[in-house]
């Protein structure tokens, strides 16, 4: 039997519109190639959940301002950073990229709806997640972006924590010599204008050394593999710079990693 939720699949890729149609055959799915079809559904129907192309961002806000109720979700062929952004600033709760794998977008879906939607049986990190509003873990959120800042700081306040933010390595020192942080998640470059700049691990190592026991994840926008190994790679006492790491085009995913390092959890790869 059909599972009843009601989703609208916008793309002009008449192509990706059928295997999203096969591969979410389990719901109640309508689709439109043009801003226009749309509209005009999103009018007469109500829809639970919008899976759109990052093509139509125009319209995501257009539905983020009209139906409160209805989640959204972004989809691209190719991921990107400023994308990403964008995305959120409109209103989507995931980005994602798209995949013909079997089941791809469904298990996206699947999360979405597991995680947004509610359930009778959430798993054990949805009940993390939930419990955070009780245990308000503190958290900086380090990035000399002002966009990528509030971002990150709103998804980490919508799951609960109490988060403070800085802009630079200097600002971020004040704020963990003021008080007790548990958790700090930093950007790995602090100037967007220097490519080498690498500022994130050097804040990452005056962490370790002076507030051994907050807990670091790094956050990159960039493909920067060298540094990754650098902030992951054990010392002689066999610690890590950062404990997880996560690539700004997956911010969606920071409450859930931000849980997994606080409560001492490994990642699954």
């Amino acid at each position: 039997m059909a599972i009843r939720l009601r989703i609208l699949i916008i793309d002009d890729e008449p192509h990706w519109l059928e295997f999203a149609k096969r591969d979410l055959n389990k719901f109640e799915v309508v689709v439109a190639s043009d801003t226009r079809t749309a509209l005009a559904e999103l009018v007469t129907n109500q829809f639970d959940l919008v899976i759109a192309s990052s093509r139509r961002l125009d319209v995501l806000e257009v539905i983020v301002r009209r139906c409160s109720y209805t989640r959204v979700v972004v989809t691209t062929v190719q991921p990107t950073t400023r994308e990403a952004l964008a995305a959120y600033r409109v209103g989507a709760i995931r980005y994602f990229p798209k995949s013909f794998g079997r089941q791809d977008l469904f298990n996206h879906v699947r999360d979405v709806i597991l995680a947004f939607a509610g359930t009778d049986r959430p798993s054990a990190e949805q009940e993390g997640v939930r419990e955070m509003a009780d245990k308000r873990d503190r958290i900086l959120v380090v990035d000399d972006l002002a966009d990528w800042r509030d971002t990150l700081r709103g998804l980490l306040v919508d799951a609960g924590y109490d988060v403070l933010a800085a802009d630079s390595y200097t600002s971020a020192l004040g704020l963990l010599e003021a008080g007790r942080l548990d958790l700090a998640v930093l950007d790995i470059r602090l100037d967007e204008t220097d490519e080498a700049n690498m500022a994130g691990l050097d804040l990452a190592a005056e962490i370790k050394h002076r507030w051994p026991a907050v807990k670091v994840v790094i956050l990159t926008g960039y493909d920067t593999p060298a540094a990754m190994r650098q902030a992951r790679e054990p010392d002689v006492h066999g610690q890590a710079l950062a404990a997880d790491y996560i690539p700004k085009t997956q911010a969606e995913e920071l409450a859930q990693v931000v849980w997994r390092v606080l409560r001492n959890k490994m990642r699954c790869s």
